[in-house]
């Protein structure tokens, strides 16, 4: 497809590169299915819009409805009408999880491609319905009941997750603080430290869903540092302490750090996931920069990725019986 990307002859190089021109580079995705939550926001607009300027067909998924009617809107009249489709989903309810994936299956879609964009950030203490810490909650087990409910379906998983995993020296996941935050004892709750272990969690559960099920290419993406509405919790104050101090642990954790990015090149990275050819893709890997990078030490835990596997499985199995 011709679009204003494909005017350049050498292509940006990743870091640089816009979500378009990533979209440009890829395979042939007219009339593949891309399932994106959270894309009426943030990089999922970027997102969505290069997948459906190269022919894609989106399945938005978002809680709040205005902003989805909204969205899919503005999305078919730019576009076409049957390349748009969205259906409301609350991350943090798993009920609300369930009735999005069986709306998905009641399509009959084929080989989706699941991007599982939607997250918060540093949010203040508290749980989601479902009952779990909110970060946790949302960015990974509404995530993986989402994942899980669809494998049947899924040819490939992209899980935004971030640097923000190196944070506090990179700990490994703890599935026992998980259980605590689940029995409602936040007592010491750390916003950064929590969402750090989230961010871990959406590395390691990719590459057990690509170890446990052939049929699935799955990846984890950190898209940069990029000023959108995740830090929506923070002050102002705390956005001044978290550039000030996390910002610069990260960029030491970093080969290169190159600060902020633009919205539409901070969802370059997730273009290229979603549309590179199958033998191109590195199964279960960490990708930054439109290209394959090196995720921290407690992110390559086998035992660790098994485990959280197996927590989340027994978290959401309720929800995944059929009726």
């Amino acid at each position: 497809m011709t679009t204003e990307a494909t005017a350049t002859t050498t292509p940006a190089p990743g870091g640089k590169r816009s979500a378009l021109e990533a979209a440009n580079l890829g395979e042939d995705i007219k009339g593949k299915v891309f399932i994106i939550t959270g894309a009426y926001s943030g990089i999922g607009v970027e997102t969505a819009k290069a997948l459906l300027a190269e022919g894609g067909k989106i399945v938005i998924g978002g809680r709040n409805p205005q902003l989805l009617e909204t969205f899919s809107k503005e999305m078919k009249d730019t576009y076409t009408e049957d390349q748009v489709d969205g259906f409301e989903i609350d991350l943090g309810d798993l009920e609300s999880v369930k009735k999005f994936a069986e709306y998905i299956l009641s399509k009959e879609y084929k080989d989706i491609r699941l991007i599982c964009n939607a997250g918060v950030m540093n949010t203040p203490k508290g749980t989601t319905k479902s009952g779990y810490e909110t970060q946790m909650g949302i960015n990974v087990i509404g995530h993986f009941l989402l994942a899980k409910l669809l494998v049947g379906v899924t040819a490939r998983q992209i899980w935004l997750s971030s640097l923000g995993h190196t944070m506090n020296k990179s700990p490994r996941i703890d599935i026992e603080l998980i259980k605590k935050y689940q029995g409602g004892d936040l007592e010491g709750y750390d916003g950064w430290a929590a969402y750090q272990q989230s961010k871990l969690g959406n590395v390691l559960l990719p590459k057990e869903f690509a170890k446990r099920y052939p049929n699935i290419e799955a990846v984890s993406v950190h898209p940069g540092a990029i000023a959108t509405n995740l830090a929506r919790h923070m002050s102002v104050w705390g956005m001044a302490k978290f550039m000030a101090t996390k910002m610069w642990e990260l960029s030491k954790n970093s080969n290169g750090h190159k600060g902020m990015k633009s919205v539409k090149v901070g969802a370059s990275t997730t273009v290229t996931c979603a549309t590179l050819p199958l033998e191109k893709l590195v199964n279960g890997g960490y990708y930054e920069d439109c290209g394959i990078s090196t995720e921290s030490e407690s992110a390559k835990n086998e035992e660790d990725a098994k485990a959280l596997f197996d927590f989340c499985e027994e978290a959401t199995m309720e929800f995944q019986a059929a009726k």
